[in-house]
């Protein structure tokens, strides 16, 4: 299956090159769903399929370890601040996550690295990892680490029941497929790829972020909005992610407070993302909020080294503010608003 693999990753190379990469719509982050609900379409997918318990960093994908006690995720949480790296292991994928949006996927590669170091558990880190060796044409690694994903998931839930090593290839190889249509704007062959990965293994999370992204570009909105929330409720440290293409969704519908309670709890996370905070912002001013949206907009000039807002946005806030009642919070917002960078539009 490997080889296959590999063979396609070749095919695919020579293709893209002819092609310019789809933009990604958000890098994928680390985050929980203790107090997020956030649901416009009912969910009705199969019951969590455990995957076989290995321990990814140290061994090969054929190889089963049971952890010990003392090895535990939690317990490796608790110690990591003694095992010489700076960070934590979230913070790792944070920073990992600002890279790759950047394109720096080499560096972001290095500190997701040092994430499954500390926390040989962590799922999502070998998920994201996946995403950006595919990006670099590094076809062997990124199979490696999807297969590590779905075991260290398996491992860190405490699953006993094993799925087959062959249906773990299998979803390996659909997710792969899928991305390299996704580069070829082949939207619906990805769709079907991902919807196999699905069919194999209905628990996994990533691949319902993945065909709710094909589904976007297929305009199939309320399609990608379910298969987002359907990624939080299997792997909920998806939850950032999946939240800020819902609230991008939710934007699209017009449904202006149901986009902010998505920003809201995206911001509430990572109160430092200028991204994020940018697009509260924007919610708040659609939705007519313009106290709250003046508070946005103040902490968005302190965390932002140079507060911006893009040259269609500058056009639509001023006409949403036009269209209520002068007031001084609504003057102020205006003057904030004007003295921004206008940069062109994303």
């Amino acid at each position: 299956m490997r080889n296959v693999i590999v063979y396609c990753g070749v095919i695919a190379t020579l293709l893209l090159s002819g092609c310019d990469k789809v933009d990604e719509i958000i890098n994928e982050v680390d985050t929980s769903t203790d107090t997020v609900k956030v649901s416009t379409v009912p969910v009705d997918v199969a019951a969590d399929v455990p995957v076989t318990a290995v321990q990814p960093e140290q061994l090969n994908s054929s190889d089963t370890v049971k952890p010990a006690v003392s090895d535990s995720p939690k317990h490796r949480s608790r110690t990591a601040g003694n095992s010489g790296f700076s960070k934590t292991p979230k913070e790792y994928y944070m920073s990992a996550a600002v890279k790759a949006k950047n394109g720096r996927y080499l560096e972001a590669i290095a500190d997701y690295d040092k994430a499954v170091k500390i926390d040989p558990y962590y799922a999502e880190a070998y998920n994201a990892r996946a995403l950006l060796k595919d990006k670099i044409n590094d076809f062997d690694g990124a199979a490696a680490d999807y297969e590590k994903a779905i075991q260290a998931r398996n491992v860190k839930n405490n699953k006993t029941q094993d799925v087959d090593d062959a249906d773990i290839k299998n979803v390996t190889f659909n997710m792969q497929q899928g991305k390299i249509k996704i580069d070829l704007y082949d939207y619906d062959g990805a769709d079907k790829d991902f919807t196999k990965a699905i069919n194999i293994i209905p628990s996994y999370g990533p691949a319902y972020i993945a065909r709710g992204d094909a589904r976007l570009k297929l305009e199939r909105y309320y399609d990608a909005l379910s298969d987002y929330n359907k990624a939080m409720k299997f792997w909920p440290k998806l939850t950032y992610d999946a939240l800020r293409k819902i609230g991008n969704l939710e934007m699209h519908f017009e449904n202006y407070d149901k986009a902010v309670a998505a920003y809201r709890d995206v911001v509430d996370y990572d109160k430092n993302n200028v991204d994020s905070r940018y697009k509260l912002t924007d919610a708040f001013i659609m939705s007519g909020n313009f106290s709250e949206a003046l508070n946005s907009i103040r902490i968005f000039y302190l965390i932002s080294k140079e507060p911006y807002v893009y040259a269609g946005d500058y056009h639509r806030w001023n006409v949403a503010i036009n269209k209520y009642k002068q007031d001084s919070t609504a003057n102020e917002l205006k003057s904030k608003i004007n003295k921004l960078k206008i940069i062109k539009s994303n």
